[in-house]
């Protein structure tokens, strides 16, 4: 039966290169959670990888020797599925259509023997310890992760509903983390609980300061962060802005305040996504504010920096020179970006400078840029930095520069980060040569993670079309199964 699967995938016909070198919701049942196991050097010795001498010619290397031949097959079937433009771009109607023509149970079950079984870890905290279990046999870290999606066309009643629900479900998801992964992280996006209306309004004042930090008056870093520090939020009140969205603001500041104060108190970090540049300078302001509060003694609060922006180097910059100056730490997850189409068409129509590099060369130069500024702080203690890049290239020049400065694998200061159910052969070889990887965990419901999948899709596009090297080393691996039967 494999055999018959494998021939009619059409994809007999490619060629493996003798080397290729890395150069280019959800109640917590808290009795059932527990961290049980990491890899060793047994698990190493059992696929041939030798701690001393990394290799990064993932053809010689068995890196899904430990994955269930059914999991292989889902895995190659769906990336491949999710690597044709089609399936991508007509991706909502997809499921729309799916949705009306099969029974909602058919339906189910197929997205969870496809896609909600390759990108999601399971409907609850709960019942995705078995799942957490096997990463963590192979020396990957879960960071869990709720797909808040915000419904289009709620009344302002029911917006508002909604947030205070996405808020105390990603606290409950705070919690989780403390059981599943103590010292670990917790992802979430701060526009699952507010209004963009208000973080677009904000950037209209933060954006010219995205890259000096010279925010006038009721803006200051400094005087919000005292206010948050003594309890004062309701006199964080800015002039510029009116009566009701200063409501609003005091009102995300409440949760993030207490998001925070969760995370610091069960010894958790909180990672908090990037989005568009009509939004983010806003949500920079407000992750700084954050930071200067719990970042005192060591990263608690992560930023995440978009390194296909032009201007990234000089904002992380900025930051760092505002964390000197107010004695906190900055800290962050460094990626690429996945608003990119968006942003470029946003630009040409509002006819102001494309931020995007213009080139994916120029966004590894800046990614790498980026890496070169922090690393050597993460030797003196004072960031904390997650490589969340599925690109290989990147992967092999961080390890490179760690051996230079020195810096252990085991430096929780230091990890990579990629998604669940990508970039695998990655994450593997991470995990077996035992670096600090996490993989972005999401757990919901089948109906709550259809329109985070969509997105991901979207956002994802460029990832999911370059999963060439990772589709052959499972039909490789599959082939060797069968040659073995």
């Amino acid at each position: 039966m494999l055999r018959s699967i494998l021939v009619k995938t059409g994809e007999n016909a490619l060629v493996f290169p003798q080397q290729i070198k890395i150069t280019n919701s959800c109640r917590v049942n808290v009795s059932l959670i527990k961290t049980r196991y990491r890899a060793t050097s047994g698990a190493l010795a059992e696929v041939g990888i030798q701690d001393e001498s990394l290799s990064t010619d993932y053809t010689k290397i068995r890196v899904f020797a430990k994955k269930e031949t059914k999991e292989l097959m889902r895995s190659w079937l769906v990336l491949k599925l999710s690597s044709m433009r089609f399936i991508v771009n007509n991706s909502d109607s997809l499921i729309t259509v799916g949705r009306k023509i099969l029974p909602k149970q058919s339906f189910e079950k197929l997205m969870n023997l496809t896609f909600f079984k390759q990108f999601v870890i399971g409907e609850n905290i709960t019942n995705s310890l078995d799942v957490v279990d096997l990463m963590k046999t192979n020396g990957i870290r879960p960071m869990l992760c709720v797909p808040t999606e915000t419904k289009i066309g709620l009344s302002e009643l029911e917006r508002e509903l909604e947030y205070q629900s996405n808020y105390d479900i990603i606290k409950e998801c705070c919690d989780g983390t403390a059981h599943v992964d103590p010292s670990g992280f917790a992802q979430a996006k701060i526009t699952a609980m507010c209004d963009k209306e208000l973080l677009i309004e904000m950037n209209k004042y933060l954006l010219e300061h995205e890259a000096n930090h010279r925010e006038p008056g009721d803006w200051s870093v400094e005087r919000i962060s005292a206010y948050l520090s003594k309890g004062e939020i309701g006199k964080i009140i800015m002039e510029d802005l009116s009566e009701e969205n200063n409501g609003k603001l005091q009102d995300l500041f409440i949760k993030l305040d207490d998001l925070a104060k969760t995370c610091k108190d069960l010894d958790v970090r909180l990672m908090l996504d990037a989005e568009q540049t009509y939004i983010q300078a806003a949500l920079g302001y407000v992750i700084l504010v954050l930071q200067a509060k719990y970042n005192k003694d060591k990263p608690i609060v992560y930023n995440t920096y978009q390194c296909y922006r032009k201007d990234t180097l000089d904002r992380v910059k900025a930051d760092l020179n505002l964390s000197s100056r107010l004695n906190f730490q900055i800290a962050g997850k460094l990626v690429r970006g996945a608003y990119m189409i968006e942003e470029r068409q946003l630009a040409e129509s509002a006819g102001v400078c494309d931020p995007i590099n213009d080139t994916y060369n120029d966004t590894n130069k800046s990614y790498h840029s980026v890496v070169d500024l922090l690393l050597p702080l993460v030797v003196k203690n004072k960031t904390g930095v997650m490589v969340a890049s599925h690109n290989e290239d990147t992967v092999d020049y961080v390890m490179k520069k760690m051996d230079e400065h020195g810096i252990s694998k085991e430096n929780p200061l230091l990890c990579f980060g990629q998604l669940y159910g990508m970039c695998d052969h990655v994450s593997y070889f991470l995990g077996m040569n035992g670096y600090q990887i996490l993989k972005s965990a999401p757990y919901g419901l089948i109906d709550d993670c259809l329109l985070y999948l969509a997105r991901r899709a979207h956002e994802n596009h460029s990832v999911m079309e370059r999963t060439v090297l990772e589709r052959s080393l499972i039909k490789k691996e599959l082939l060797r199964r069968v040659a073995s039967t």
